[in-house]
């Protein structure tokens, strides 16, 4: 199976940042958009592993994680194409970012020391709304990154991360995945 950890946001939020991206015209012929459902952000992609070593995964993950506090974020702002040769217009998370790349930096430490090969680039703080189509015009890409821009999504606290496990199947050009687990963060006071 492929294995992945993942900051999944809550379920009004992915509505909500969905529906930002879905409120500027043309979306679907010039931007093929990422289900509510799907949005998440990648911390680290462990490739394929058997049944023992998934479990193996999950253990130390547990360990570890659980050690980790909780995190507050929210989207604010979009980019598009970036770096060179990406296809993809992503929304920007804000908030505790430099913790969760803490995490994601912990949890590759984390695999490596089982003995797992880690995908080596660094975690993100963006979540894919969607990749560009044959027929995307720059006029609708800066109107997408205008309405991004001027967002400003609900506030949330992130308790805990996922353990993904991916598939061949994809919904809209977009990998589907299953949550195998997933890991509490310690619990705290964000307000």
């Amino acid at each position: 199976m492929r294995l992945q950890a993942a900051l999944l946001p809550p379920e009004d939020v992915q509505v909500d940042l969905a529906a930002v991206a879905a409120s500027v015209p043309g979306g679907g012929e010039q931007l093929t958009l990422v289900p509510a459902h799907l949005l998440h952000l990648r911390l680290a992609n462990f490739g394929e592993v058997s049944l023992g070593d998934a479990a193996r995964v999950r253990s130390m993950l547990q360990r570890e994680i659980a050690q980790q506090p909780a995190m507050s974020f929210r989207f604010r702002g979009g980019v598009a194409l970036e770096p060179l040769g990406d296809n993809s217009v992503w929304a920007k998370l804000e908030g505790d970012v430099e913790q969760l790349t803490g995490t994601a930096n912990m949890t590759a430490r984390v695999v490596r020391r089982l003995g797992f090969v880690v995908d080596r680039r660094l975690p993100r703080t963006l979540v894919r709304l969607g990749r560009i189509t044959p027929t995307t015009t720059e006029t609708y890409l800066q109107r997408l990154l205008d309405r991004l821009d001027a967002y400003a999504g609900p506030e949330w606290v992130c308790s805990d991360l996922a353990l993904l496990r991916t598939s061949d199947v994809t919904q809209e050009g977009i990998l589907l995945f299953e949550v195998v687990e997933r890991f509490r963060l310690q619990s705290g006071d964000l307000t």
